[in-house]
């Protein structure tokens, strides 16, 4: 994952911190709702058709990024209001590997990108190993930092609530964007789930993976 793509900037310096597994797509669909309801700027439009230059941004976010972020502070804006959303380490495991699983492969840039299919034990050892790579894999924290960097976190399990909140917190808003947040749908199927039966030593090896997590505070 590019630097970029876990911050949405929200008028009215409002930057909202994500990760993937703790509610990007519904974030993603808010931002774009926001904009355009609000400031009949079209986002999404502007993502699909934006033209990138060789040593310049790669897309519209990534520009927004480039011009104005606090580079001192990356990869919020000057004096912004810093909202964050966590999620219980255990519960995103389970939903990332569910999600690697479902998807049948995953891209493969190097051996390392490969998540082992039907067998949790292989997961976990491969990821104590450090053999496995996947954005969805990495911890919280490598995507959000501390908590004491921001103004206002809400778990994964609120994400409603922090779309009421912030929309009332612009002052154009007549009306509110979808607030029912997006859950990425799982292909259905009568096969066994391969985290549906974690035992107890499971559950204490991905603390002890998610480790910084817990200490941060990410849980």
């Amino acid at each position: 994952m590019i630097p970029f793509d876990h911050v949405w900037y929200l008028p009215h310096d409002i930057d909202v911190i994500t990760c993937p597994k703790n509610g990007m797509s519904s974030v993603k669909r808010y931002y774009y709702q926001v904009w355009k309801l609000y400031f009949d700027e079209d986002v999404a439009k502007e993502q699909i058709e934006f033209v990138s230059h060789r040593g310049g941004p790669q897309n519209y976010r990534e520009q927004q990024v480039w011009n104005q972020c606090n580079i001192l502070n990356y990869p919020f804006r000057k004096r912004s209001f810093k909202i964050a959303i966590k999620r219980d380490p255990i519960a995103r495991f389970i939903s990332a590997v569910e999600y690697l699983e479902n998807r049948a492969k995953i891209r493969r840039r190097s051996e390392r990108d490969y998540v082992p299919r039907g067998d949790i034990e292989s997961v976990l050892h491969k990821l104590e190993k450090g053999e496995i790579y996947d954005v969805h894999l990495m911890p919280q924290s490598h995507f959000m930092g501390t908590r004491n960097h921001y103004d206002a976190i809400f778990d994964m399990t609120e994400l409603t609530d922090m779309f009421r909140y912030i929309t009332k917190k612009i002052p154009e808003a007549r009306w509110g964007p979808n607030l029912n947040p997006h859950y990425n749908k799982m292909k259905k199927t009568d096969k066994k789930r391969i985290t549906d039966n974690l035992s107890p030593h499971d559950i204490l090896r991905i603390k002890i993976l998610y480790k910084q997590d817990y200490e941060n505070g990410w849980c």
